[in-house]
This record gives structure tokens, C-alpha cells and sequence, in this order.
């Protein structure tokens, strides 16, 4: 099942989370990566993400980073990647749709 995530176009600090249901992956190291359609772009490349289980899940957190989104309204596609002793682990897809944001008008 993929994850789906919603955006300001420039947002950031906002935390996306992965579930991963009924499995421990706690003793992992997780990252996101996040590219365009097109796939001639990342947006983010290895984003290091928390992970941690609260039984029965795996949750897998990354805090977008001023950047991250600063790029044409539209949906993107990625992956939260767990790593354990240099393979990978698990997979989890996600899409990430920006979207614009109203303009601060003085």
C-alpha cells in the first residue's frame, strides 16, 4: 500500500510517516528518496528518516527540509527504503502531490 502526502509548494517541517504493518523493523536505518514523474529529478536523495516500532508497526518519520519542495506544483513519486547491514530491508512507495500556496497579500 502506498503512502499519500499533501503539500504547500516551499513548505516545510512537516513530517511525513511510513506504517508498516505488523512487522519490527526498528533495528533498520530508513531514508526517503522523492523524484518527478519524468524521473530526471530527485527532490529528495536518501532523506534520513526516523524509525521506531510501537507494537504491532514500523513507523518510518522524515522531516522535510527547507527545499525540499521548492518546485513545480504537481504529484512526485518515492519510496521510504529500510537498510539492515547493507541491504535492503523493505519498501514502502508513497506520492507526494504539491500543491500551490496562496499568496501573502500585504
Amino acid at each position: 500500500m502506498a503512502e499519500e502526502f499533501e503539500i504547500g509548494q516551499g513548505d516545510y517541517g512537516r513530517v511525513f510517516r511510513g506504517i508498516i504493518k505488523n512487522e519490527n523493523h526498528s533495528d533498520c536505518t530508513g531514508v526517503i528518496n522523492v523524484w518527478n514523474k519524468e524521473r530526471t529529478a530527485l527532490l529528495i536523495n536518501a532523506g534520513a528518516c526516523s524509525v521506531s516500532f510501537v507494537d504491532p508497526d514500523t513507523y518510518i518519520e522524515y522531516t522535510v527540509k527547507q527545499g525540499d519542495f521548492d518546485v513545480e506544483v504537481g504529484t512526485y513519486y518515492g519510496n521510504f527504503v529500510l537498510w539492515k547491514a547493507g541491504f535492503v530491508e523493505h519498501t514502502l512507495k508513497c506520492t507526494v502531490t504539491v500543491f500551490e500556496i496562496e499568496p501573502t497579500i500585504p
